[in-house]
């Protein structure tokens, strides 16, 4: 009889179990379909100014903001160093450094926060082994973020984000598609905002 009643009693914790996961998703499915999990909802928005937090330049550990980058337009572009789609989007850049350059554009490549908490290469090597030609351009930086600037751009952890600021500091054109696959996009809205850039 005790047997008995320590099944039944495995049967109700199961059950119980069984109803709170699908009860957990449930409400995940309702909470993603309000808040579109689209990642360009957490993004700031097109328009907005570029939220002001620290980085730190690779090539001489001097700590900087955006709002210092005011006065030239900005390509910032979140890398986790780990990552082989923002390796190949490094590859991308490499070929690609001469149009930024002839635009007037200083691409700052920043690896994120703490590299999302997984091992991955310093950003400089990361650099270094991906985008040789890209370090030779005056108008080419690597940084490491803070955490407060990946949480305000990257809120989700996207590995490979990242935003056209004008030089008055709005941002004009964001994107959590890679690099490597939106380069084209990227040079289209570069080029209908000659105004703006």
């Amino acid at each position: 009889m005790q047997l008995l009643g320590d099944n039944m009693g495995k049967k109700k914790k199961f059950v119980y179990i069984a109803v709170l996961a699908i009860a957990a998703i449930v409400a995940y499915f309702i909470i993603a379909g309000q808040n579109n999990t689209h990642a360009s909802s957490f993004m700031p928005p097109i328009g907005a100014k570029a939220p002001n937090y620290e980085f730190v330049y690779s090539s001489n550990g001097t700590v900087a903001n955006v709002s210092s980058l005011r006065g030239t337009p900005v390509l910032l572009w979140f890398v986790a160093t780990w990552c082989s789609g923002c390796a190949v989007g490094n590859e991308m850049l490499n070929g690609n450094m001469s149009y930024f350059k002839s635009h007037g554009i200083k691409v700052i490549e920043v690896e994120l926060y703490n590299d999302l908490g997984y091992s991955g290469a310093p950003i400089a090597s990361f650099v270094s082994d991906y985008a040789p030609a890209a370090e030779k351009y005056s108008n080419f930086e690597s940084a490491v973020s803070s955490y407060g600037l990946t949480l305000a751009y990257d809120k989700d952890g996207y590995l490979d984000v990242y935003y056209l600021i004008g030089p008055n500091g709005d941002i004009v054109y964001e994107n959590d598609g890679s690099l490597a696959a939106t380069m084209p996009q990227l040079k289209d809205k570069i080029n209908s905002l000659p105004n703006i850039l």
